[in-house]
């Protein structure tokens, strides 16, 4: 199984595509070009509009940057080559960072591009953080 970042109580796969936490196994997989629409609506209807028009922000400051968001959009690419469901919600941290959140009933994941480019995965179960991981992107 080649796994994209592992840790003791969780992990994304490349190959499964899934995360896993202890007793919860929430299915990120995707084979459909639906899912590849989907995807593309992710760079144009979120990274590429906010970074076309900052002012739709109440603060253009907190806005993410082109770097956060070239580099959000390259995380983009990578998890749907390597076959992973789009998120069920793209959004700004408010402090210029970007957050791919996907949900089933009993886990949460969020892989955050924070504002000064870093990735991390992070994974709730039950309201609480059961894992933090960083993943890396190429540039």
């Amino acid at each position: 199984m080649k796994t994209l970042e592992r840790s003791s109580h969780a992990f994304l796969t490349e190959d499964e595509s899934q995360v896993t936490e202890t007793g919860v196994t929430f299915d990120v997989s995707s084979t459909d070009n639906i899912d590849r629409d989907n995807w593309q609506a992710v760079l144009d209807d979120k990274l590429i509009s906010w970074g076309s028009d900052r002012d739709q922000f109440e603060d253009p400051d907190l806005a993410p940057s082109d770097e956060v968001l070239a580099k959000a959009a390259r995380l983009a690419d990578m998890l749907s080559r390597n076959g992973f469901k789009p998120p069920r919600k793209v959004f700004t941290d408010g402090d210029g960072g970007v957050v791919y959140e996907w949900r089933s009933l009993h886990c949460r994941v969020e892989v955050h591009v924070w504002d000064d480019c870093s990735i991390e995965a992070i994974v709730f179960a039950g309201g609480k953080v059961v894992d933090r991981t960083p993943i890396a992107v190429d540039n």
